[in-house]
């Protein structure tokens, strides 16, 4: 049951790490009445799926996750089909947000947050905090992070300390065309690069790829997205760079917003 604990503590260590969405949680501007509501739900690999919900409201924004990892069979070490049992693994991220400008052109989150994770009886926890920054500059944004700081690690019949994640990276545009480039460490692997190229055909419809040459299980990625009013589908497809099988991620977002909430 291992290998499902580090799947799911993966999830946690990269997420925002690359490609539009290391800008887009920048790119609300703070407004003290304004309200912020979204939800959505990620069909991912097999039956898993990833639920997410976050709402702000001026400097403080909260976030929930849950990570449906699907069911799986359990059997002994010894087959015998008489001794088996369907189990359900799950995760959960919960967080606060504090964002804020330092200086007029620098923009920073700090975010604390609890995770926990479930596989048949055995439950790991951890709190984690984490840092981001933005600093504008002409045509684009210089962003650093670093998540998965344990403040206080604590346990539920385990114990789980995530490694640390860290990147950086820089932003800009020209006409249609996004690009964002950077690196990204994580505790105990190698300096990992991306490159990340997304195209607005119109007010709609969107497209892009990713470039991670350094990534064990995926080197290359292509995004396609419609977004009209609160609604947004997402379609991301991941070219396997070992002998697993094409996955694809799809998305479905839907955001409130309103003034003076």
């Amino acid at each position: 049951m291992i290998f499902i604990l580090i799947a799911t503590a993966e999830l946690l260590v990269d997420r925002g790490a690359y490609g539009n969405e290391l800008v887009d949680k920048f790119s609300s501007p703070i407004a003290v009445g304004d309200f912020e509501a979204g939800f959505s739900t990620n069909m991912w690999i097999l039956d898993s799926r990833i639920y997410s919900l976050f709402a702000s409201r001026g400097r403080f924004v909260g976030y929930v996750s849950y990570y449906d990892l699907g069911t799986f069979t359990y059997r002994n070490e010894y087959p015998d089909d008489s001794a088996w049992v369907e189990f359900s693994p799950y995760s959960i991220y919960a967080a606060l947000a504090y964002r804020f400008y330092p200086e007029r052109n620098m923009y920073m989150s700090i975010r604390a947050g609890y995770y926990e994770n479930r596989v048949m009886e055995e439950i790991v926890s951890s709190l984690v905090l984490d840092v981001d920054a933005r600093v504008d500059i002409r045509h684009g944004h210089l962003i650093a992070y670093f998540h998965n700081f344990n403040p206080l690690t604590f346990f539920k019949g385990g114990l789980l300390k995530l490694p640390y994640s860290m990147g950086a990276g820089v932003s800009t545009w020209w006409k249609r065309l996004s690009i964002i480039a950077g690196v990204k460490k994580i505790k105990d692997r190698n300096l990992e690069k991306f490159l990340s190229l997304s195209y607005a055909i119109n007010s709609i419809f969107y497209a892009g790829v990713s470039f991670t040459p350094d990534l064990e299980y995926s080197r290359f990625s292509f995004t396609m997205g419609f977004r009209k009013g609160r609604l947004g589908l997402i379609y991301r497809g991941f070219f396997p760079a070992t002998n697993l099988d094409f996955a694809s991620v799809i998305t479905l977002e839907y955001n409130y917003a309103s003034s003076g909430f």
